[in-house]
């Protein structure tokens, strides 16, 4: 009887990729994100849960699960939580809480998915052990004023005081933060750009350029 394994082999699909981003304030990470998908990436994110309130346009099952502060202490206390994941964010001088589930209570990966990506946050470089695969990509832009207009539109737009965000830009640039990860990707280009770059580091097939902006999507 032919081993099952090799009977199998030519069946076996690759493994998903799963990769952590992280960048600063300003740097495009959603855009970059949704871009992927624009190119035809199916994209599972697994998200942030978060204590402040959702902003008009957000997707609250992708990139964050938006719940009430209760609902966050049982969870915390109950230990969910992936601990370097879990931190404070000021907004309007109000404070909130964010963090990610661990691993083992993930929701499975949808059928079909090409890529895994977890916004990790400076947290990611915690979790190198538990995610030996990870590839830790790093997105910016090579000028430091670029990054502030993008986050003061952004944050003008949301009626959002930026006064917090453009420290946290300058903390980024003191700390070197990018020489910790595998890739740094400057997205001074079109989203779409740093999409690719991102796909090709990570071994996914190239896909045709699609007609429409990410930014209407």
């Amino acid at each position: 009887m032919k081993d099952l394994k090799q009977f199998n082999k030519g069946k076996m699909k690759k493994p998903i990729t799963h990769v952590g981003i992280n960048g600063p304030p300003g740097a495009g990470k959603t855009t970059v994100l949704r871009a992927l998908e624009h190119l035809g990436y199916k994209i599972h994110v697994i998200p942030r849960y978060y204590t402040r309130p959702k902003r008009p346009g957000e997707e609250s099952e992708k990139e964050y699960r938006f719940v009430t502060e209760e609902q966050f202490q049982i969870l915390w206390d109950d230990k969910f939580f992936i601990p370097g994941t879990i931190r404070q964010v000021e907004v309007n001088g109000k404070t909130y809480r964010t963090a990610i589930l661990k691993r083992k209570i993930w929701l499975p990966t949808p059928k079909g998915t090409d890529l895994v990506v977890c916004l990790f946050g400076r947290g990611g470089l915690n979790h190198r052990r538990k995610f030996p695969k990870m590839k830790l990509v790093f997105i910016s832009s090579r000028s430091l004023e670029t990054l502030k207009a993008r986050l003061t539109e952004r944050c003008l737009m949301h009626g959002i005081d930026p006064t917090r965000k453009l420290e946290k830009i300058k903390r980024y640039e003191q700390l070197g933060v990018e020489k910790y990860y595998d890739v740094v990707i400057y997205n001074d280009g079109t989203p779409e750009q740093c999409a690719r770059q991102i796909a090709r580091i990570v071994g996914l097939p190239e896909k045709p350029t699609p007609n429409s902006d990410p930014h209407t999507l």
